[in-house]
Parts: structure tokens; C-alpha cells; sequence
């Protein structure tokens, strides 16, 4: 049943053009306006100077009608909704579930058995000039930059890895120079995975060296510019992985998964977090005694859950799929290398993160010791809104 609302002319007029409206006129020379919604009836009635005004702006953007009822079922008709409700054989009501008008995002974590993916706390080496390795050798093709392991986002380790970029703009892909003595510096290309065969290079992203195809000279000079992973950071800070709405959006977690291959060894603890800004969780009194400054968007911990073994994980995952076989030619790098275990978190109620209270989720390993075996992931499957 449709609610009435009884308001102002100023009111009204705000909305007469924007919505099916209706007059009825009254024998003193006023009238009732009628301005139907899909839920709601705006009613006025109006005298005196208004009147004017309305007939002056307004009446001709509007419909004369007799009754209040013919302005009900005038802009009922208006707006297309129906008078009867579908119902099935018995009698009920169908109802039928809409989609949300909120964007999907998808954040695909780290893979916490290979330091290479660890980009999102990676540090940058700008121009570094690379060491050659055997410098009193020849030919001169194994070069070394001064950290390692160094981020890989060409080899289909990350997903989504060709788009990714750092909070400055910058890409994660290595880039090399050499430079002759006396010349000026020529940009060299990595191999390509896809044909195995061709570039200038190759790279163990492990050890940070730079494999030259053919033998530089003497004289020459190697530069790179590369992330690197600071894997002696510890207390998470090499394997962090943040999850966060963006800039006035709030973000709802929905589904979150892990993806093991079969011959995971876990070797740390995985730790899950909530954090957000002190000052929209603390009363004053508490930030005062913790010493916490209010209005610097300081953040604090709200919530934590420590995964020490695989039995954590499979106690506290809702559910988990049957095992995925491994899939492809063994010589492949596109290839499923082992058979792949997914436990699922099908939140009934969503994990709201807000923007405008800095709310975000963090996932780590306690000590940075990266797991055994071919592959550990997870996936966070989010619904992006507009804050409000």
C-alpha cells in the first residue's frame, strides 16, 4: 500500500517536473496537487498566492484529474508498476532477487609459497648498476643486482599481473640498460615466456640475476630498475597483502577462498585482519590513555584470526570444493603444476569496509617465511558501493 505524504507547495514544487503530477481543482480557487512515486503519494494543498504560481510555472507540466484516486492509478500507470503482484498456483507472492547496482571487485593475494609475487610491499631500485659475476671470465653474460628475490609480474605468477602498478604509477617489470664504454644506454628486452626463444635476457628473479643471450664486453655497463622483497623485514611486512575500498566507496566482502596444491607445506602462520582509523572506533578517553593522537588517521587493529596449521583453515572454511586436478603439459609455465584444494568463506553477512574510516583487511605471514610446495592463494570476491 502506497504511503501519503502531506507537505508544503515549496516543498512539492520541488519534484512536480520530476515525477508523474496531478491537479484537482477546488470550487474555492485552490487546488490539490498529487505527486506519485513507486512508493510514495506527495500531496499538497495549495491557496492564495501560491496558485498563482503554480498556474504561472507549473499546471501546464501537469495533469488535470477529478479524484484523488484517478492521480493514484494515473501514476502508478506512469511509473509501470503493477497493481497485482505475481503469484504462484497457491497463492503467494513471487518475489524475485535483483542484482546490485554495485560494481564487482575481486583482489587475488600474493602466492605465499614464492617471494617473487610479493609486490604490494616491494621496495624500488632505480638505475642500479648490476655486478658482473665473473668479471674475469668470458664471455660476460651473468650480471647480479644488489637485492633479491625481485618481483616477477611476467611469468603468469600474479593474476592480473599486466596490470599492475605501484602507488607512484610505476610498473613492476624489470627494466635493463647497457650502456658501452663511452656510448649512451640502449634499453634491452626480456625474453618473452610465450616463445621461450628471442630478447636480449633472462632473469632468475630468486637470486636477482640477469642471464645475457649473447656476451656483453668488457667496458659495457648494466642498469636495472626493478621492486625487490625485503624478506628480513619481518612481522609480516614482506608478505603483507591489504584489501580496502576505494576513496568514498565502501567495500562489502562477500566470499573469500584459499587455493593450496596438494603438496603445500605450510611453514608460518597466516594471520587475517581488520584494521581501521582510531578515531571512528575509540572514545576519547580510550585514545587518550593509549596515547593515540586524534584527527592523523592513526589505525588500530579491530579484529584478528591466526591460521597456524592446515586444520585451522579447514575448521573454520565454511565449505571446500573437491580437489581440482593438475592440468596441463608438466613443461608448461601456463600449466596447473598440482592438484589444487579450495576452501571457501561464504559470508551470510558481508564484511563492510569504510573509506572514510580507513577500514581495511591485512593478510601476512607472521615471520615471512614463505610456505613449501607449488601454490598458496586467496581471493577476495567484494561488492564496490557508493559510501553514503
Amino acid at each position: 500500500m502506497q504511503n501519503t505524504l502531506n507537505v508544503t507547495y515549496s516543498t512539492i514544487k520541488t519534484i512536480l517536473t520530476t515525477i508523474p503530477s496531478y491537479y484537482l481543482p477546488q470550487g474555492d480557487g485552490s487546488y490539490d496537487l498529487f505527486a506519485v512515486g513507486t512508493e510514495v503519494l506527495v500531496h499538497s494543498h495549495i491557496s492564495n498566492g501560491d496558485v498563482s504560481d503554480f498556474a504561472s510555472h507549473f499546471m501546464s507540466g501537469c495533469t488535470a484529474v477529478s479524484s484523488a484516486d484517478d492521480a493514484l492509478v494515473l501514476g502508478q500507470v506512469a511509473n509501470k508498476v503493477p497493481f497485482v503482484s505475481p503469484r504462484t498456483a497457491d497463492g503467494k507472492i513471487r518475489i524475485a532477487q535483483e542484482k546490485t547496482d554495485g560494481d564487482r571487485v575481486n583482489f587475488f593475494s600474493v602466492d605465499y609459497t614464492d617471494p617473487t609475487t610479493w609486490y604490494p610491499q616491494s621496495t624500488r631500485a632505480v638505475n642500479e648498476t648490476a655486478s658482473d659475476v665473473s668479471p674475469d671470465e668470458s664471455p660476460r653474460t651473468v650480471y647480479a643486482v644488489a637485492h633479491s628475490p625481485v618481483v616477477d609480474p611476467y611469468h603468469g605468477k600474479i593474476t592480473g599481473e599486466d596490470a599492475l602498478k605501484s602507488a607512484q604509477g610505476y610498473s613492476y617489470r624489470m627494466a635493463v640498460t647497457v650502456t658501452p664504454s663511452g656510448g649512451s644506454p640502449a634499453t634491452k628486452t626480456e625474453q618473452d615466456p610465450h616463445f621461450g626463444t628471442g630478447g636480449h635476457y633472462t632473469v632468475d628473479y630468486d637470486t636477482g640475476r640477469i642471464t645475457f643471450l649473447s656476451p656483453l664486453n668488457a667496458g659495457d655497463t648494466v642498469n636495472a630498475t626493478y621492486y625487490w622483497v625485503n624478506l628480513t623485514a619481518g612481522n609480516g611486512a614482506a608478505s603483507r597483502f591489504i584489501v580496502a575500498p576505494a576513496a568514498g566507496k565502501k567495500l562489502s566482502l562477500d566470499v573469500a577462498e584459499c587455493q593450496f596444491s596438494t603438496d603445500v607445506d605450510v611453514r608460518d602462520t597466516v594471520v587475517f585482519e581488520v584494521w581501521g582509523i582510531a578515531d571512528f572506533f575509540l572514545p576519547p578517553a580510550a585514545m587518550q590513555a593509549y596515547g593515540i593522537p586524534a584527527g592523523i588517521g592513526y589505525k588500530i587493529k579491530l579484529q584478528q584470526v591466526k591460521y597456524k596449521s592446515l586444520s585451522d583453515f579447514q575448521n573454520d572454511a565454511f565449505k571446500s570444493y573437491p580437489t581440482y586436478p593438475a592440468m596441463g603439459a608438466s613443461d608448461n609455465w601456463r600449466a596447473q603444476k598440482q592438484p589444487v584444494t579450495v576452501f571457501d568463506w561464504d559470508y551470510l553477512t558481508s564484511i563492510t569496509l569504510l573509506s572514510s574510516s580507513g577500514m581495511e583487511i591485512r593478510i601476512f605471514l607472521e615471520h615471512d617465511h614463505p610456505f613449501g610446495g607449488w601454490m598458496a592463494t586467496a581471493s577476495f570476491y567484494c561488492k564496490s558501493e557508493v559510501e553514503k
